[in-house]
């Protein structure tokens, strides 16, 4: 075989707030280069990184331009879209294989949100997608531990690369200890309630060390007012700074002009805003919840806490202790991610699994 096919299927709108659809967006642009493959998108947008095609033009597999009518392997991103039920059936009359990436969907803590809808829908029409698929991708092992798992089904764990950082040489404020979230603001699953209580509970260790946190992202209205009114209300204003979304090289510079940055997950697949700080020798504060924690610790490339307000909080303390070892903790940072994220690396051994399993499929 000289031509190897992957069709991706999923929602991308090129909203950069999205870690899913920023994951799609970087695996189809490392991808490209070592197979043929192209999106396609449930959004409307038109992605210019890489082929794309609507599915408001094309709804069924075989409806698309050659090759990709005729695709080796199929791979849908995220769980719960509706589009997916007839394109997967399309897959099992074909008999083309496919794989399920469900960045973090299937995790205990995603099941239990909406619990009830999701049993319902999982009964009557979803299980049988996610059965049927030729193999489950996760994105880490801890993604995979920490995930339903269906019997005799086979697993591949291959996580999401990043591009090599752009590095800006900006100073840091010697003054000031700047910790840095960047990311959607979800309340619950990025664990934020916990975090700004943490925050309310330090405030005075915050103000005497002059220890600020820097949140940029975006979320649902809801979501975004409890913030706002939690930071005026308990009157932490000024050690916590609320911050539209930001991108490209303001987020880069953001990354680099802080000391630290910090996600305090209950559930993830895996952050990509923990990837590319981490990118960019910022160390990290993390909790199990973002599947980084283990090596967080094992490596020394930040600190790590329990999804507690007073766990978070003693974390804050020992950033600020240890902020002499920053230097040495940004190192080994960057080590890590050159050595097991990079883009192109992963996306070369993301097609010869995709092969193996095409194979295996055949016999």
């Amino acid at each position: 075989m000289t031509k190897f096919i992957v069709l991706h299927v999923g929602y991308n709108s090129g909203n950069k707030a999205s870690g899913a659809e920023v994951a799609i967006t970087k695996s189809l642009t490392f991808q490209q280069k070592y197979c043929i493959c192209a999106l396609l998108n449930l959004s409307s947008k038109k992605i210019n990184e890489f082929t794309s095609y609507s599915y408001e033009e094309f709804k069924m597999i075989e409806l698309l331009p050659i090759p990709f009518n005729k695709p080796n392997i199929v791979v849908f991103h995220e769980l719960y879209r509706s589009e997916f039920l007839k394109i997967y059936r399309e897959c099992k009359k074909k008999h083309i294989p496919y794989i399920i990436i469900p960045h973090g969907g299937l995790s205990y803590t995603a099941q239990k949100t909406k619990a009830i809808k999701k049993k319902v829908a999982n009964l009557f029409l979803f299980d049988s997608f996610f059965k049927s698929a030729d193999a489950i991708q996760f994105l880490s092992l801890a993604e995979k531990i920490n995930s339903r798992i269906f019997s005799k089904q086979e697993t591949l764990i291959l996580g999401n690369g990043i591009d090599k950082p752009k590095v800006l040489n900006l100073q840091k404020d010697e003054k000031k200890l700047i910790i840095l979230y960047i990311g959607r603001y979800d309340i619950h699953f990025k664990g934020l309630d916990v975090l700004l209580d943490a925050c309310r509970r330090c405030k005075d260790y915050m103000r005497d060390k002059n220890i600020i946190i820097k949140m940029y992202g975006t979320g649902s209205n809801k979501d975004e007012e409890y913030l706002r009114n939690y930071v005026e209300t308990n009157m932490i204003n000024d050690i916590v700074n609320i911050n539209g979304p930001i991108y490209d090289e303001e987020k880069i510079r953001e990354y680099q002009k802080a000391n630290y940055f910090i996600q305090t997950s209950r559930s993830e697949g895996q952050p990509m805003g923990i990837l590319e700080a981490l990118s960019y020798g910022t160390p990290i504060i993390v909790t199990p919840g973002t599947t980084l924690a283990e090596d967080t610790k094992k490596l020394s490339m930040g600190i790590t806490c329990s999804l507690d307000e007073y766990s978070i909080s003693d974390a804050i303390k020992r950033a600020y202790s240890n902020k002499e070892n920053i230097g040495q903790m940004s190192n080994r940072a960057k080590k890590y991610i050159s050595e097991n994220f990079d883009g192109d690396n992963i996306a070369v051994k993301t097609i010869e699994r995709y092969k193996i399993l095409y194979e295996k499929g055949r016999v």
